[in-house]
Parts: structure tokens; C-alpha cells; sequence
């Protein structure tokens, strides 16, 4: 381009220092010339425009691609564990309400208490929006949603799940420090804590539901996005 564009430069000079032709000879191949210029300069950054926005959707695809798998394993996890919390919350109503005379009447007592390990996949996300690119998703609902699943919903959740994780091991302690682990169930301090705990396994149910559904969203926008 920079071998064309001095060409015609050249030409233009020549031109105007020719004696042989009239101003308005001069003038005309003068004005063709630098409309040749105008129009190469122009093409060459449209078309380097248009292969950098070729480039830029190759990545946000690709980008979106890696998110798609990423919500799958997500809403796998988060799942498996509104499962485990299910069964901890029936688990926590039953030790709620033991009295003195039904906690007799049991030879055994087994206290089960599921930890959270489910960890977000959020490699991907983080990668792209340290690289600056995540403008060049161009659906801004789409954006909007992966930006809000991320960066609104995610953290507050993974919040909670610490809390409630927490809460269990001060439990456990609590639970261990006792030589009588029925007499141990049915005080009041450990009652109030497993209700604590129910309330919070209900709150994380909730949160699971509602970024699972979030999440189902963000990957049907994905899958309607065009080759």
C-alpha cells in the first residue's frame, strides 16, 4: 500500500511539473491521482477494519463456546449440591425436634453433616475480562447476562456457601467438645445452630435455582448465536 500510494505521489509531481501539459491538464490528472490515493488509503483501512472484526467474533465465539461448557459444569454442580442440601435440611428437622424422650428411644445417633466443595468455573470468564475483549461480545443482553452471572450472582453465592461451611465445622467442634453426643443434640445452643444452618441451606437452594436458570439463559442466547 505504502509502495502504491508513493507511486501515485510521484505521478502527481511529475504531472505538475510537466511543461508539455495545461493547468487544466495538470489539474485533472492531478485530482484523478489523488482521488486514486483517497480511495486506495480508504480501502486498505476498511478492509484491515473488516478483518479485525472478523478476528475480534472468532474470539468472543470462541470465548462463548468456553463459557457454554463452563455453565454446563456449573449447573451440574450446583445441582448435586441443592441434592446434598435437601437431604441435610431433612436431616436438620429431625434433629430439630428431638426431645429428651425420643433421643433416648434411639440406640444410635449418626450426625451427618454435608460440606460444600463445589467451586465455580470461572477460568475462562476471568481470562477474557483481563484481556480487555469482553467488548467484543456485540449482543449487549448477552454481555449483560454473563456480566451479571459472574460478577453479581456468583460471588454473594460462593459468600454464603463459605458462611454455611463455617457454621458446619463450629458445629462439628461444638458437637466433638461433648462426652454425651445425644445429651449434646438437644440443648438449645445446638438446636438454635442447626436452625441457623436449615435457614442458610434453604437460602443456598434458592440461590442455586436462580443462577442455574440464569445460566440455562446465558447458553440458549449462546446456541442461538450464528455461525
Amino acid at each position: 500500500m505504502q509502495d502504491e500510494i508513493l507511486k501515485h505521489t510521484k505521478k502527481i509531481y511529475k504531472t505538475a511539473k510537466n511543461p508539455n501539459h495545461t493547468f487544466r491538464e495538470k489539474t485533472t490528472e492531478i485530482i484523478i491521482e489523488i482521488f486514486i490515493i483517497v480511495f486506495a488509503v480508504t480501502l486498505s483501512i476498511w478492509l484491515h477494519g473488516w478483518s479485525e472484526h472478523r478476528h475480534q467474533q472468532a474470539e468472543a465465539k470462541e470465548f462463548l463456546m468456553d463459557v457454554k461448557a463452563d455453565l454446563i459444569k456449573d449447573i451440574s454442580k450446583m445441582n448435586n449440591e441443592k441434592l446434598h442440601l435437601l437431604t441435610a435440611i431433612k436431616d436438620y428437622d429431625t434433629l430439630k425436634y428431638l426431645s429428651k424422650q425420643h433421643i433416648d428411644s434411639i440406640k444410635n445417633q449418626a450426625v451427618n453433616f454435608h460440606i460444600i466443595t463445589r467451586k465455580m468455573n470461572n477460568g475462562n470468564y476471568e481470562g477474557y475480562k483481563s484481556s480487555g475483549k469482553i467488548g467484543y461480545i456485540e449482543n449487549d443482553e448477552l454481555k449483560s447476562l454473563i456480566l451479571d452471572y459472574y460478577q453479581e450472582n456468583m460471588p454473594p453465592l460462593e459468600d454464603v456457601e463459605k458462611s454455611y461451611n463455617e457454621r458446619i465445622y463450629a458445629l462439628i467442634e461444638l458437637l466433638g467438645l461433648s462426652n454425651n453426643l445425644k445429651d449434646a443434640i438437644i440443648q438449645p445452643i445446638v438446636k438454635s445452630k442447626l436452625n441457623l444452618n436449615r435457614q442458610t441451606a434453604v437460602s443456598l437452594i434458592e440461590g442455586y435455582e436462580e443462577n442455574i436458570l440464569l445460566a440455562k439463559e446465558i447458553n440458549l442466547m449462546i446456541n442461538k448465536i450464528k455461525n
